[in-house]
């Protein structure tokens, strides 16, 4: 509990000391890992982060949160295909919008656009901004006809 209220009052160093006392009391309290690694993504120790993270994921393997933060670690630190690979995880345990978004932008940051286009078509009820994010990605494999199209909201895919 402390050891939140530190880390919420950006008392790092205060917190990761809390955090660390709780782990010596019980290395199986998953939740504490997930606090610390947020802790450590919050001071920008990617690397922190993600050997605590590993030890929530090892306890528990079933939420796509530890896998979602692995993935957002990786992507600070410019590793992106093991930030992709992290996605895919969570992914696999729950296949949401956000996730989808995340893939797509993802996908374009490598010059996947192909990749981009297929995460972003598997969102149901696409808004303006995914639209938008759809025609630049068509535009930007010179597939100028559907480009226009999505753009213009006429959505015609193949």
């Amino acid at each position: 509990m402390y050891g939140i209220v530190a880390k919420n009052e950006k008392d790092y160093k205060k917190a990761i000391e809390m955090f660390n006392q709780v782990e010596q009391l019980s290395t199986n309290f998953a939740i504490n890992y997930l606090y610390l690694a947020e802790t450590y993504y919050q001071m920008g120790d990617y690397s922190w982060s993600n050997s605590s993270i590993e030890k929530y994921i090892q306890l528990c393997p079933k939420d796509d949160w530890g896998y979602y933060v692995m993935y957002r670690n990786h992507l600070m630190r410019k590793d992106y295909n093991i930030a992709k690979s992290s996605l895919i995880k969570a992914m696999r345990i729950n296949n949401c919008i956000d996730y989808r978004i995340y893939l797509a932008e993802l996908e374009s940051l490598l010059k996947n656009h192909q990749g981009a286009i297929e995460a972003l078509c598997s969102i149901p009820n696409k808004n303006g901004e995914i639209l938008n994010e759809l025609g630049i990605n068509y535009l930007a494999i010179e597939n100028y006809k559907k480009g226009i199209d999505v753009d213009d909201n006429n959505i015609y895919l193949d």
